[in-house]
């Protein structure tokens, strides 16, 4: 299955959404599945991150630990 990892950066796994054409995606933590991302979800999340743009580096860092809100995540 396509996945990505809590660190991915959103961009990047917004542009595999679109080739691969579809809207949601698992988001793990090496082999343990912590969400499933929407792409509505980063779309919203990179609209609010674009300013400021030390703001939007650190998230971009982050990746979906901004997302959803997570320094470790757990299920």
């Amino acid at each position: 299955p396509i996945t990505c990892e809590i660190d991915s950066i959103p961009s990047e796994v917004m542009e595999t959404m679109r080739e691969k054409q579809i809207r949601h995606m698992p988001v793990v933590s090496g082999d343990t599945l912590v969400g499933l991302v929407h792409m509505v979800d980063i779309q919203n999340f990179l609209l609010i991150t674009t300013v400021p743009d030390s703001f939007h580096n650190t998230n971009s860092i982050n990746g979906f630990r901004g997302i959803f809100g997570l320094k470790r995540a757990t299920i």
